[in-house]
């Protein structure tokens, strides 16, 4: 059999990151056995013919250990309904008493993924199960996109005295549906990551800065938020603070002041005023 390795980071054809220079195709053998893989790449030259390179490896497959039987998924809830964590539920089968690695790849529409991993575990033989746990605040953070949530991958790989073999690898294996990031229950006050600063001109000039980000919180209240500015040489500026009525959820806050503290900015080498 004859297939083309691709680089750009497809999580189906098992590739890692895009352009890594590790070109990955996958491939299910029909039986147990020893097999010989020879990998041809063509190297552009230019004014001349590609050149060619040949590397070949023998790889022995057996029989997995550990069948993959079914999976499912749990949406837990906190208080008020919120969602505090994903739980997948894996359904395996065991031939022999092995340690094993167990991972879970939970996965957004935007790309971004998080993981969940345990290891060294011994499973017995016969029917067993194991579950991966994926918090809201990891959700948030790592993928940081509204559902639905796909778990796009499953390894188990076993520890054998012959070193580290996969057993199984199960991709797409289910879905949560109809979950948004304002579902996740949330931490008491939470900044988001997008701040945005814009500038006042005068003149041609910046007469002072606009500072806009979201905070988040979990009950309503009044909240006193400060914030510190330094300049490209990390010299502290201005401590800010202020005081605010916040309503449960997101929040968008901008404090607005004619600040005098950009005559204080150092200047770099090479920078002018």
């Amino acid at each position: 059999m004859k297939t083309n390795g691709i680089d750009d980071g497809n999580s189906d054809q098992l590739d890692g990151l895009q352009n890594d220079g590790i070109y990955s195709a996958p491939y299910t053998f029909p039986e147990a056995g020893t097999y010989t893989i020879t990998g041809d790449v063509w190297i552009p030259v230019a004014g001349a013919a590609p050149l060619q390179r040949t590397a070949t490896t023998t790889v022995t497959v057996t029989e997995p250990l550990i069948t993959f039987d079914s999976v499912d998924g749990v949406v837990n809830l906190g208080p008020g309904g919120c969602v505090t964590g994903l739980t997948v539920n894996v359904n395996v089968t065991a031939n022999l008493p092995i340690n094993y690695i167990a991972s879970a790849k939970l996965a957004g529409v935007n790309g971004n993924s998080i993981e969940d991993s345990f290891s060294q575990e011994v499973l017995t033989p016969g029917a067993d199960s194991f579950a991966l746990y994926f918090s809201s605040e990891a959700i948030r953070d790592g993928i940081a996109a509204d559902g639905p949530y796909n778990v796009s991958q499953i390894d188990l790989l076993s520890l054998q005295d012959t070193g580290v073999a996969l057993e199984v690898r199960e991709l797409d294996a289910f879905a949560f549906d109809a979950i948004t990031l304002g579902d996740l229950c949330a931490a008491p006050v939470a900044v988001a990551q997008n701040l945005t600063v814009t500038p006042t001109l005068r003149g041609g000039m910046i007469e002072s800065l606009e500072f806009s980000f979201p905070i988040i919180v979990a009950n309503s209240g009044s909240y006193q938020v400060s914030f510190k500015v330094t300049d490209s040489l990390g010299q502290d500026i201005e401590l800010v603070g202020f005081s605010r009525f916040l309503n449960v959820g997101s929040n968008i806050m901008i404090p607005v002041t004619g600040w005098t503290f950009l005559s204080r900015v150092s200047v770099g080498p090479g920078c002018g005023k």
